[in-house]
């Protein structure tokens, strides 16, 4: 396999994946993501918030949150945690 197409190959997998880059910097964590069509970016930003604190409940370091915190407290610094659009 000559490397044009084993480079397309690569692409097409990665395509497959569904793979999305993600960095981070002093301003937060960031993504890109692609637009639905028919949601406004309003309930895109809402869904994002939601699936982004829906992944923070379900990861292993909230327990470590809850006990440090409380769980009232820890629920109120997970309100913070929120998807912005820009």
């Amino acid at each position: 396999m000559g490397k044009k197409s084993r480079l397309k190959r690569e692409r097409r997998e990665l395509r497959a994946q569904n793979i999305l880059p993600v960095w981070d910097d002093e301003a937060g964590i960031h993504t890109v993501v692609p637009v639905l069509p028919g949601v406004s970016t309003s309930e895109m930003q809402k869904r994002m918030t939601i699936e982004y604190q829906k992944t923070i409940k379900e990861s292993p370091i909230w327990s470590k949150i809850v006990e440090e915190f409380g769980k009232e407290k820890a629920e109120a610094l997970l309100k913070q945690c929120e998807a912005k659009i820009e």
